[in-house]
């Protein structure tokens, strides 16, 4: 399966919204219906960091880095892992190589 799950763009609204338990539960149940989509897997490990479940995020960011090293969100998601359980080396590390580059105007280079 490569489409993106129903339940997905339902958790997206309530997130917007600001109904992250919500938003949560819509994306617990995409990432069952489509276990390698890389956004869902990414935005399900965003919601289990903002709970302080660092474990549960890891899992989801590992997996999404299993299918793309290189994922731009999983790899900023992952500094907030890093930052909030004190690891701040490793998180700086990622931000001064993170895919994204900008110039000087902040344009994307």
């Amino acid at each position: 399966m490569t489409s993106t799950p129903l339940e997905w763009h339902l958790g997206q609204s309530f997130y917007y919204q600001g109904n992250h338990v919500k938003a949560f539960d819509h994306y617990k149940k995409a990432a069952l219906q489509n276990p390698f989509h890389m956004q869902v897997l990414n935005d399900l490990g965003a919601l289990y960091e903002e709970k302080g479940d660092h474990v549960s995020a890891m899992n989801c960011f590992d997996r999404v880095f299993a299918m793309n090293p290189d994922f731009p969100d999983a790899r900023m998601n992952l500094v907030a892992v890093y930052f909030n359980t004190g690891e701040t080396e490793k998180a700086f590390d990622i931000l001064k190589n993170h895919p994204y580059k900008y110039s000087e105007n902040g344009m994307l280079i």
